[in-house]
């Protein structure tokens, strides 16, 4: 594993991860107590061993260290060299041109059934 260069204009993620746990006074024992990541998760982090943490990671250590909003982008600008399509894309915000698929599942679930004790079951699979 390489290390994520550091420079003066851009320090390491890791640099960056251990200002702010040590800013807050906790040992690195204390802080994956608090948020519940591994110590050598977090010692990885910091020695820049783990060059794309999940950014998920990197949200935990950031609200347990409290991490001011500017700070944090910096500290997503330390990780910018991920490759793209590494973390999933967003949900869609709307599930639009499905009116006839909705109509269906709709008229499904509120079909009465004879049996009181028996359930409607759909399954929606694909994209």
């Amino acid at each position: 594993m390489n290390p994520i260069p550091s420079t003066p204009e851009r320090p390491s993620l890791g640099t960056v991860l251990r200002a702010h746990r040590l800013a807050a006074g906790l040992s690195i024992e204390g802080l994956a107590e608090r948020c519940g990541i591994s110590v050598r998760a977090i010692s990885d982090i910091e020695r820049d061993r783990v060059r794309r943490p999940q950014r998920r990671t990197l949200t935990v250590l950031c609200d347990v260290l409290d991490v001011p909003d500017d700070a944090r982008r910096r500290l997503d600008e330390a990780t910018s060299d991920r490759p793209a399509g590494c973390e999933p894309p967003d949900p869609p915000r709307h599930f639009t041109g499905r009116a006839a698929a909705l109509r269906t599942l709709g008229d499904a679930a509120r079909r009465p059934s004879g049996d009181r004790q028996q359930a409607t079951v759909v399954v929606v699979t694909g994209p």
